[in-house]
């Protein structure tokens, strides 16, 4: 194995060795006659609520662990000499966690706080009982808790002239009966009731009542201790004397005039409020009252269905929420405000007139921005960098326009040729408008999913040793959401031309007669295709979260309809399309991702993916660009890109250099993460990867490449290893070391690593990336 590598593990495995060592000395910092306390344990004689419910109530947690049972962050503090004073010392004490020493006075403060919760979920004559375990210098809390039987609901008056005094209230609030929270026969919850009191005050600002809130809505409470049962009734509040007048009822607000600051300065306006609007021009669109100092960034029509409100039309919170949803997704204004201004109320007035401000504060149009990196992957070097340019309202429609220039430059160890250089360099241009572009008018899809339609052309020019071609790319398409997680794409027009300009004589004769030969041609590639998006990921970081994608694309049949449809006979080496052939496939993957939360210093990430592509009609073998490979930064880690597979295929050792690319048309890959938090910014991981591609129809020049369903499982390919993650917010540096486990490439034995022969140096792959894999 390579000194460098044997070096780096054993000086690694070192300083585990000492953070273990010093979090086993766990009495190291523990003062005389004090323990540590090493667990909470909570027993309850019915499994009504998760440990994760109850754990948030204890008031002293345990040090953290890692793999469950390993206290590394104390560890590291433990390492830390309490009589020096240095940097080192500082560091380790700052990164590390202080042993925690049990404290009596917080376990009964943990007792009140259970007490309270199973109180507030209807277990009024629930019992906790608290003991402490003592052992040598560590201490175990235990908590037994016995529920007893609930209060439970038996009857509910949501209608109560003596309570609600508002008519219009009383009837609103009975006919939403289908949608009830608590209902009789369940516990006695606080925090369903609290549920209930928030969704409620929604459906009435939603009538209307603009000045309410849900502070006015309460409930009385009857219970009956000898059948621990609980009568409730509804109650409305009455509005404070707010309103100027001694008409203590509640009143609801239409809105009469809607007015759009288009370029709304807060700075200028904070300087003289009263003269602010002096100078500004109105103009009235689709009854709204537009009004600008210079000129609107965003055009009327756009602005107009950004707004969910209407003039002579009642208050609506969800209106305003639409509103301020719709308005940010334009990415032209921060801040947006919505303001409300009503005058005077006449006791009188069962209906408040009241008129809508919006202010719109634009963004900076123009951005630049300049990238630069290094790279080095399996020995050779390389640097590339960006330049990107934005415009996010090029045509004051809040389009969104990107101009990008790439160039790269990587110098190959082991290219086998005097032309040791790889170049790649390209310009990418994407249009992105917030609305559909189509012959007519769909308005209110417009403002029920926000559409978005993009139109990009790209162009790439990549020159290897092997092989120099050029790709020139154009798509059209729609995205738009139905729902908070779910989010749909259509491209009408994926179209793809590559041109293969030069080959080496070298690389022709390997992939000469080989199932990757057709790959290699130029070819155009003119697909239709949908990607289904579910994420929840970004919602709720502290809690469980789930990811799953379905793409399905296919390509080349409306050209093959239209030669048929004109009666052209097919020729024996296919159409073609300007004289270049085109594709034609059919192509469907999946890819689920699950995020478990086990704490917040540990968590599990779980991906599976399988897609499979099949040619047909005018093509004998997918494009390369469609084919699925595995291995490297982001699948799996114990192997290089593109070098794992296909089947139990392997590359000889003489040709590791000639033919770089393993591909497939079939994917199956699954990948187990767990994650942990070392100290600062800094986690770690450890996970295990299992996989392969395989090719549809059998190679002659790959034996054991075919997908066989007898077959298949037998040639996962499986690898470990750990990684160091630098979290810096905005994005996340990644290095892992992957080792392989099995590998279906051997064809001697069943492909196991360990315990059957050593390891060597190309078991271990390192990887660097940025973000986390999945």
């Amino acid at each position: 194995m390579n000194q460098r590598l044997i070096k780096y593990i054993s000086h690694t495995l070192l300083i585990a060795l000492l953070v273990v060592a010093a979090a086993c000395s766990s009495s190291k910092y523990i003062p005389e006659g004090k323990y540590l306390l090493s667990k909470n344990t909570i027993a309850v004689s019915d499994e009504v609520f998760t440990q994760k419910e109850l754990q948030r109530y204890v008031r002293q947690k345990p040090n953290k662990k890692i793999f469950g049972f390993f206290r590394f962050h104390m560890g590291l503090y433990n390492l830390s000499n309490p009589d020096k004073e240095s940097r080192i010392q500082d560091w380790l004490r700052r990164i590390g966690e202080e042993p925690v020493v049990f404290e009596p006075g917080l376990m009964s403060r943990t007792n009140q706080e259970l007490s309270a919760f199973l109180k507030n979920k209807g277990y009024h004559h629930a019992s906790i009982v608290d003991s402490v375990t003592y052992r040598k210098k560590r201490a175990e809390a235990s908590y037994t808790i016995v529920l007893g039987k609930p209060f439970m609901i038996d009857e509910i008056d949501w209608s109560s002239g003596r309570l609600i005094k508002n008519q219009a209230m009383r009837s609103l609030i009975a006919g939403d009966s289908i949608n009830r929270l608590i209902s009789p026969g369940m516990a006695f919850d606080m925090d369903a009731l609290q549920a209930e009191r928030i969704k409620l005050n929604r459906l009435i600002r939603n009538q209307g009542y603009y000045a309410f809130s849900k502070e006015y809505i309460w409930f009385e409470a009857d219970t009956f201790p000898e059948s621990k049962t609980v009568n409730l009734t509804l109650g409305i509040k009455e509005p404070l004397a707010s309103y100027g007048n001694q008409d203590l009822d509640h009143k609801k607000f239409k809105i009469k005039d809607i007015r759009i600051v288009g370029d709304f300065d807060p700075r200028e306006y904070m300087k003289n409020p009263s003269s602010y609007f002096d100078t500004s021009d109105t103009v009235q669109y689709n009854n709204l009252d537009f009004i600008y100092s210079e000129a609107l960034t965003v055009r009327k029509n756009l602005l107009s269905s950004s707004i969910y409100l209407h003039e002579d039309s009642l208050f609506s919170q969800d209106a305003v929420d639409k509103t301020y949803a719709s308005l940010a997704g334009l990415r032209n204004y921060s801040p947006i405000n919505i303001k409300f201004i009503s005058s005077a109320v006449n006791p009188g007035d069962s209906i408040v007139p009241m008129d809508c401000q919006i202010e719109l504060a634009p963004l900076t149009r123009q951005s630049y921005d300049v990238s630069f990196e290094v790279t080095h992957s399996s020995g050779n070097f390389g640097a590339a960098g960006n330049q990107i340019y934005n415009h996010r309202n090029l045509f004051k429609g809040a389009e969104s326009f990107d101009l990008k220039f790439k160039g790269a430059i990587e110098f190959l160890t082991n290219s086998g040729s005097d032309f040791n250089r790889m170049i790649e360099y390209g310009v990418d241009s994407r249009l992105n408008v917030p609305q559909f572009w189509l012959p007519i008018r769909l308005e209110r899809w417009q403002q029920k999913y926000k559409p978005r339609t993009f139109v990009s052309i790209n162009y790439n020019y990549q020159s290897r040793p092997e092989i120099t071609r050029t790709i020139a790319a154009a798509n059209f398409g729609y995205q738009w959401r139905s729902s908070a997680f779910a989010k749909h794409e259509i491209k009408l027009v994926d179209l793809n031309y590559v041109n293969v300009r030069e080959m080496s004589d070298r690389f022709k004769e390997v992939i000469s007669g080989t199932y990757f030969e057709d790959s290699y041609q130029s070819h155009v590639i003119p697909a239709f295709n949908y990607t289904f998006t579910w994420d929840n990921q970004t919602l709720q970081k502290d809690r469980d979260a789930f990811f799953f994608t379905f793409h399905p694309e296919i390509a080349g049949n409306l050209f093959s309809a239209g030669y048929q449809l004109a009666g052209t006979p097919r020729p024996e080496e296919g159409y073609y399309f300007f004289d270049t052939p085109y594709s034609q496939y059919f192509l469907a993957d999946i890819d689920f991702r699950f995020h478990k939360v086990i704490n917040p210093a540990n968590r599990f990430a779980l991906r599976f993916f399988a897609g499979a592509g099949y040619p047909y009609g005018n093509a004998d073998v997918m494009p390369f660009e469609k084919k699925y490979f595995s291995g490297g930064s982001n699948g799996i880690r114990a192997w290089q890109v593109r070098s794992l597979g296909p089947g139990s295929y392997a590359l000889p050792e003489n040709q590791d250099d000639l033919f770089p690319n393993q591909l497939g048309d079939i994917k199956l890959e699954s990948n187990l993460e767990y994650r942990f938090d070392l100290f600062g910014s800094v986690k770690g991981a450890v996970f295990l990867d299992a996989g392969n591609v395989w090719t549809v129809s059998p190679a002659e020049d790959q034996p054991g490449s075919t997908f066989k369903w007898d077959q298949f499982y037998k040639e996962i390919a499986l690898g470990t290893g750990a990684g160091m993650r630098l979290d810096l917010t905005f994005f996340v540096l990644r290095l892992d070391l992957g080792m392989k486990l099995r590998d279906p490439g051997v064809q001697e034995g069943s492909g196991w690593i360990p315990f059957v022969r050593p390891y060597t140096f190309r078991d271990f792959v390192l990887n660097f990336a940025i973000g986390y894999p999945f």
